[in-house]
């Protein structure tokens, strides 16, 4: 009896060493089921290379999103010859989407303000999280420098309030201390009294003990830039990213050492990091060229 694409999909996943992260195991489940639903396909003697190329190539998708849908299929595929369910790959010969890597932009002062004020305000509604869940979130982001995933990932014993410092569960299971801004400190304690618990994940998703999801942290970003009147349309650069960028680029304006920022970042190759501080990098360029005159 033939198995089911959902069946495979659960072999694969279930057996394939190393186990994917958590994140990158939903997001292919749910990228293959998904094609799988469009194109009414239910054993792989059904997949089309075609439509397979058609499906990642999608133009109404962001160059990221089809390199994600591309990167599950061909994750799964690269299995399923090895063991022999297929002869051949279908998606081998699909191209690469085109890498665009758009410079992250930071955000103004008063950018910032507008956003934790926005924050604040979804933090008030009745039918938000109990807690400071979105002030916390958001300070995390711009003053420390934080990934979604770190701050979901977040334990209430990983914030130690008297030593200021966090602990962090980076990208990768890598793991780094970071020093906690007062601002931070505060907004901490005042979540920590609210919630009143001493163990278990900092942010919790509303009613439960359970840490929030991928899609509940950008849920509520998103709208946290929308309401901020910071976000003026799709693509425009302002997202809960551009939080992180801020935070890379004022501490390289007040140390000027990239070395710390990618310290701060949890970054393993400096070239990563470069990439954050190229604006703070090109003012300074501009201040030492100023008032050059022979």
């Amino acid at each position: 009896m033939r198995m089911t694409v959902t069946e495979l999909v659960e072999e694969w996943l279930s057996t394939c060493r190393p186990a994917y992260a958590q994140d990158t195991e939903i997001g292919y489940r749910n990228h293959i089921k998904a094609f799988a639903k469009q194109h009414s396909v239910e054993t792989l003697e059904d997949f089309d290379a075609e439509e397979l190329a058609a499906w990642v190539h999608d133009r109404k998708l962001s160059p990221s999103s089809q390199r994600s849908r591309r990167n599950a299929l061909r994750a799964f595929f690269r299995w399923v010859v090895q063991r022999r369910y297929l002869d051949a790959d279908p998606t081998e010969l699909i191209p690469a989407p085109k890498a665009t890597r758009p410079t992250p932009k930071p955000l103004k002062p008063e950018e910032v303000t507008a956003v934790l004020r926005a924050a604040r305000r979804t933090d008030a509604d009745h039918r938000s999280a109990k807690g400071h869940v979105c002030e916390v979130m958001a300070t995390l982001m711009v003053q420390e420098g934080l990934r979604s995933v770190e701050v979901r990932r977040l334990q209430v014993g990983d914030v130690d309030l008297d030593n200021r410092q966090i602990y962090l569960h980076g990208k990768g299971d890598r793991g780094r201390v970071l020093p906690l801004s007062e601002q931070t400190c505060s907004v901490i304690r005042r979540h920590l009294a609210v919630i009143g618990h001493r163990s278990g994940p900092l942010l919790s998703t509303k009613g439960t003990f359970e840490p929030m999801s991928k899609a509940s942290v950008n849920h509520r970003m998103n709208r946290i830039f929308n309401n901020s009147g910071v976000k003026r349309g799709p693509y425009d650069g302002k997202s809960a990213h551009s939080l992180r960028s801020t935070a890379a680029t004022d501490v390289y304006r007040e140390c000027l050492d990239v070395r710390a920022v990618q310290a701060m970042l949890g970054h393993s190759h400096l070239s990563s990091t470069q990439h954050y501080i190229e604006l703070a990098t090109a003012e300074h360029l501009r201040d030492a060229m100023t008032g050059r005159r022979y």
